[in-house]
C-alpha cells in the first residue's frame, strides 16, 4: 500500500451557539505591553464569525491522506494557513509513494526535513506537562512524551484541542501518568462542528470511543461548501 494523495479540504458551515461565543480573547505574552494589551475583537480567530444572534459562520481545514488501496486517513481541524502551506510544500513530497504503515520512519523523515524551521504546529513538541496532539507530532510522539514523563514521575495533562487523537493516548496510559484531560467547553463546539463522532464529557467523565480507528469522520450534512487548499502545484 502506498500514499497517493495528500489533500487539504477547507470546509465552511454555520454553527448555532447560545449566548456569546467569544466572551474574551486569549491572553498573549505581548500583553505585558499596553499597546498589545488594549487590542480586542480583532484578535479573535476568524474561523468563527458572528452572522446574527447565536449563529456563527465556521471555517476549518482537514488533512486527508489517500492510498492506492482506497484506505484513507484524516486529521484536523487546522486553523492556520501556515500549517497547510507547510504540508503542501514541505511534507507532501516526502509522503507521496511511501508506505503509510511506516509511521516511525515517516515521522522521523518529516521531522528532520525542517532543519532550521519551526516544528511548531507542523511537528514540534509543546510543553511536556500539557502537550497538544496537533502540535506535538502526533500520537506516536505523544506516547514517547508520556514515557519520558513517567521516568521522572511527571503527570501529563493533555491540552484540549484534538480530542479524538488525544483520547487514543490518554486511554493507553496509566491513570497515574494521565489522570485527566482538558476540555475547552466553548472551543470544542467549534473544533468538532464538522465531525460525525463528537467527544463530550458526561458528568465530567469521558468514556473510551467505540468507533473504528481514531474516529475522525466528517459529518457531510454540516458542510455547506468546501474547496481544496493547495500550494506548490
Amino acid at each position: 500500500m502506498k500514499i497517493t494523495k495528500v489533500r487539504i479540504r477547507q470546509l465552511e458551515g454555520t454553527m448555532k451557539y447560545p449566548g456569546t461565543f467569544w466572551e474574551e480573547r486569549l491572553r498573549m505574552p505581548n500583553d505585558i505591553y499596553p499597546n498589545f494589551k488594549k487590542r480586542g475583537g480583532e484578535m479573535m480567530p476568524q474561523e468563527a464569525i458572528l452572522l446574527t444572534d447565536g449563529v456563527y459562520k465556521l471555517k476549518g481545514q482537514f488533512l486527508q491522506i489517500g492510498t492506492d488501496e482506497g484506505v484513507s486517513g484524516m486529521a484536523g481541524p487546522m486553523f492556520f494557513n501556515s500549517a497547510a502551506f507547510y504540508i503542501c510544500t514541505q511534507l507532501r513530497p516526502l509522503l507521496i509513494g511511501q508506505d503509510p504503515m511506516a509511521i516511525e520512519l515517516l515521522w522521523d523523515q518529516m521531522y528532520r526535513n525542517a532543519i532550521h524551521g519551526r516544528k511548531g504546529e507542523n511537528m514540534a513538541a509543546l510543553d511536556i506537562y500539557q502537550f497538544d496532539t496537533t502540535w506535538a507530532g502526533g500520537i506516536s510522539e505523544l506516547v514517547k512524551i508520556c514515557t519520558l514523563a513517567s521516568a521522572y514521575d511527571v503527570q501529563v495533562i493533555p491540552h484540549g484541542v484534538s480530542m479524538q487523537a488525544t483520547l487514543q493516548v490518554a486511554f493507553s496510559q496509566n491513570t497515574v501518568i494521565v489522570p485527566m484531560m482538558e476540555y475547552l467547553i466553548a472551543e470544542q463546539e467549534r473544533f468538532q462542528h464538522f465531525l460525525k463522532h463528537q467527544v463530550k464529557p458526561i458528568d465530567s467523565f469521558i468514556t473510551p470511543p467505540d468507533v473504528a480507528g481514531v474516529g475522525l469522520e466528517l459529518n457531510e450534512e454540516r458542510i455547506e461548501s468546501e474547496k481544496d487548499i493547495d500550494w506548490g502545484n
